[in-house]
């Protein structure tokens, strides 16, 4: 989804005429940057004469030289209207040699600038004003608070108004810990006000500089970005100080002085709604537990005569398998969200997604549940032919699994959570052929993801093979479905495949070896470990050459989280300078990612040092697999939050990512 949609959605209506005039900007730089194309195409040029250089020096000219040297900090001394008469000057074109075409560019350049800047002003003014008004009002508001406090203690139980809170209706204007909530709120609205007009202005000055500022820190270009950043609306504590002011007050008189409590009860009154579908999450775990006993006490059961035997469970193991990793997978992303969203990790933006779609938990829970029921319904038919109670072909029921989630994802019809279905079959698709055309930072995220998914991706090539194969060549592992076939080792590959050429192509287009390349080298590392595990497998004398590609290949991805997708090892305590979670949560994580990215040891080891579960390559294969899945996870908050920080990899144009509001 593109900026001007979510820069629209994100107004408050109230202040929609304060909001920066995002797309009528865009549509003014198309229209100089058509005029530009247009005067090269119609008006022979020496290869001595670059328009755009020469619209840069006219719309700079008229500024002696004393003004062009100002230095950097002797303009914050600046009053914002001498500022604006400064740029209305700097803007003035000396036209006594221009010709007619060159004259009308530089008029309109002129104009542009100045609409800009005034309008940077206004927006500047309104935040200014509305911030003063509220603090203001809430001043005044609470000193009738203590008043009242003060005259009648007795009538000011505040655990009672806590609770008065809570009442629809008539409960409103009684409540004083409502008119907290509401200052609490309007500042948290203020706030982003001014970070997605930050971000809307911080892309308009590119797109500026972009088209008319070829040289690069060109004079103008430099005191323009050195107004807007003067301004106070850019400041980045924003409405901090009153809003902890809100905070405290309430911490002390209802909270007893605990601002951690104080804190969660403000942050969580800023959702406009409560979360729908708890109800139905409800019913749906309901019948998991049902379900989930019955499918205990049909295993216990005692099997009847003439049943088939339970090792032919082994040809519909991987289906099974398989799909419970894709349940396992929509519970972590579940999981994900739900940090993202508790921690203001604003992966909306990040992912250029529809805000009017944003994902949420409730949906991930509700569609996994609903498979997760289809799951145990089979599994349940599954047991019972086995063991004889059912007269049915013991393959009917796996069947009946993929025909059910087949229809549940790829179904055109808005059910089922087509919110989170659709954008995800469609970024899936489109890192299929992002190798060869612009690399999104979605497209690069579900790109590695997929890496992590391998495992599921093998059970999908094993089940293809079971589908077009009779049943003597169905046995897993014996027969001619088996995981050292190619497509399995195929379905391996590709997710790294389309990693390793995303990599050449970011490389391609913004001629920055570090840091693609060498991310590149990380997947190519561990294509080279897939080819010789491929190879290992057809002559096990290669076992050590394996076991130390894949020792390089892992250190080299553990390195590459740490530093450069987690931003680690970058400050004293060995974090970096600014963090969203809790230090306790990166050291976790460092720890327990390099413990699970070396998991893959337990596959080497003799099956005598191993339990007993994992001693068969099925019950091996979906432990690995699980463990993967929840290090992806744990991986997936820490790159989110460090892209809402930094911009290592330059996926995004704008540096800064305003944190996701509450509401």
């Amino acid at each position: 989804m593109r900026f001007k949609e979510q820069f629209e959605f994100h107004k408050i209506p109230e202040w929609d005429e304060h909001y920066l005039k995002y797309a009528r900007y865009l549509e003014h730089i198309e229209h100089i940057a058509s005029k530009m194309v247009k005067y090269r195409l119609n008006k022979p040029l020496t290869s001595q004469f670059d328009f755009t250089e020469e619209c840069k020096v006219v719309v700079a000219e008229g500024v002696d030289e004393d003004q062009k040297m100002i230095p950097i900090d002797s303009h914050h001394n600046l009053s914002q209207d001498d500022s604006l008469n400064y740029y209305s000057e700097l803007s003035s074109p000396k036209t006594s040699d221009l010709e007619a075409p060159l004259i009308s560019l530089t008029t309109d350049v002129k104009e542009l600038l100045e609409e800009f800047v005034v309008e940077c002003k206004d927006i500047n003014d309104f935040y200014i004003t509305e911030k003063k008004r509220i603090t203001e009002e809430y001043n005044l508001f609470y000193t009738r608070f203590l008043g009242k406090i003060s005259t009648d203690p007795t009538h000011m139980n505040l655990q009672e108004d806590l609770k008065q809170y809570n009442l629809d209706g008539l409960g409103y204007s009684s409540s004083w810990s409502r008119k907290f909530v509401e200052f609490y709120s309007k500042l948290s609205w203020l706030d982003g006000f001014a970070k997605i007009n930050i971000v809307a202005i911080q892309k308009i000055l590119l797109k500026f500089d972009k088209i008319l500022f070829t040289v690069k820190e060109s004079k103008f270009n430099h005191k323009l970005n050195l107004f807007i950043y003067s301004l106070p609306l850019t400041e980045e504590k924003g409405c901090i100080q009153e809003r902890k002011k809100i905070m405290i007050s309430v911490s002390k008189h209802y909270f007893n002085h605990k601002e951690n409590k104080a804190f969660k009860f403000l942050e969580s009154t800023l959702s406009a709604h409560k979360p729908k579908g708890r109800g139905t999450l409800k019913l749906l775990l309901g019948i998991m537990i049902g379900l989930t006993l019955i499918l205990i006490f049909f295993i216990c059961s005692p099997a009847r005569e003439g049943y088939y035997p339970l090792d032919k469970i082994k040809e519909i193991y991987p289906i099974y398998r398989g799909t419970l990793s894709f349940i396992f997978t929509l519970l972590c992303c579940g999981v994900v969200i739900i940090f993202l969203k508790e921690f203001r990790v604003n992966y909306v933006i990040i992912f250029e997604s529809n805000p009017a779609n944003r994902l949420a938990p409730g949906g991930m829970y509700t569609l996994a549940s609903m498979l997760m029921i289809a799951w145990l319904i089979c599994m349940i038919g599954e047991v019972s032919v086995l063991k004889g109670y059912l007269p049915y072909s013991h393959d009917l029921f796996a069947y009946i699994l993929l025909i059910t989630f087949i229809a549940v994802f790829f179904n055109p019809l808005r059910l089922f959570q087509s919110v989170i279905r659709f954008p995800t079959i469609v970024a899936t698709f489109h890192c299929l052929y992002s190798p060869i055309s612009e690399v999104r930072f979605l497209e690069f995220f579900v790109a590695d993801v997929m890496t992590s998914l391998v495992k599921p991706f093998i059970d999908v090539s094993l089940i293809l093979c079971w589908v077009n194969s009779n049943e003597d060549e169905r046995v897993f592992e014996t027969g001619q479905c088996h995981s050292k076939m190619f497509w399995a080792i195929f379905a391996w590959y590709l997710p790294f495949h389309i990693r390793f050429w995303q990599c050449v192509n970011k490389w391609w287009y913004t001629g920055d070896a570090f840091p693609h390349l060498v991310n590149a080298g990380k997947y190519f590392a561990s294509i080279v470990m897939i080819c010789s595990n491929y190879f290992y497998g057809l002559n096990p004398e290669m076992k050590n050459i394996t076991i130390g590609l894949y020792l390089f290949a892992t250190t080299y991805s553990y390195i590459w989280d740490i530093i450069m997708d987690w931003g680690l090892l970058r400050d004293k305590r060995l974090l970096r300078e600014q963090i969203l979670y809790p230090p306790s949560y990166y050291y976790f994580s460092s720890v327990t990612n390099l413990i699970l990215r070396f998991a893959w040891v337990l596959s080497f080891l003799p099956p005598s040092y191993l339990p007993a579960t994992f001693r068969s390559i099925e019950g091996l294969t979906l432990v690995l697999g699980v463990l993967e899945i929840y290090r992806r996870a744990q991986w997936s908050l820490f790159r989110l939050e460090n892209e809402n920080i930094n911009n290592y990899e330059k996926y995004r144009t704008v540096l800064e990512v305003p944190r996701l509001p509450r509401n």
